[in-house]
């Protein structure tokens, strides 16, 4: 027969579990298996992923997950990256890093920031792609599509109705 004090240490314990659970499991990301003709060709998650973003970066960054999606049609190519940072406050940090870094050198160019739903995305050109950056909830997000086309990925991947993040 299991003790009164047994049973509440083991309820304390398995809702933990389960809040833990849920936060490690809750954050999924959605990679449609087609967007605008453009057909996914390559998903990487996991650790192969962080590895490949940290490579990326030329260091490792605060990412506790990561998932990198390659989309093709007719022979161009438009990649999703997306890193889980610790808070949604670092996502909105790592954001704010890469955009002071790259402006002041890098072989982007033509920054501008706009307002899309609540998020606040940066859209800019360089290697042949446009490209989108923008942190939504503790992820960040980095689309590189062909010239027109990113924001067909935009669409699919910045949620309208979230909050601003501070």
């Amino acid at each position: 027969m299991v003790r009164r004090r047994d049973r509440k240490s083991f309820g304390v314990w398995m809702v933990a579990f389960a809040i833990l659970m849920g936060c490690s499991l809750s954050y999924t990301w959605s990679f449609p298996s087609r967007i605008e003709g453009y057909r996914l060709v390559k998903l990487v998650k996991g650790k192969e992923a962080l590895r490949e973003i940290n490579k990326l970066h030329g260091r490792k960054i605060q990412a506790v997950k990561g998932a990198i999606a390659v989309y093709v049609r007719d022979g161009r190519r438009a990649v999703v990256w997306v890193s889980q940072a610790p808070s949604d406050k670092v996502a909105f940090r790592q954001v704010e890093v890469m955009m002071e870094k790259m402006r002041r050198a890098s072989p982007f160019y033509g920054f501008t920031v706009d307002k899309v739903g609540c998020l606040l995305v940066y859209h800019f050109m360089g290697l042949g792609q446009e490209h989108y950056l923008f942190s939504q909830d503790d992820a960040v997000y980095w689309i590189s599509a062909p010239m027109g086309d990113g924001m067909a990925f935009l669409r699919v991947f910045a949620r309208k109705g979230c909050p601003l993040t501070p």
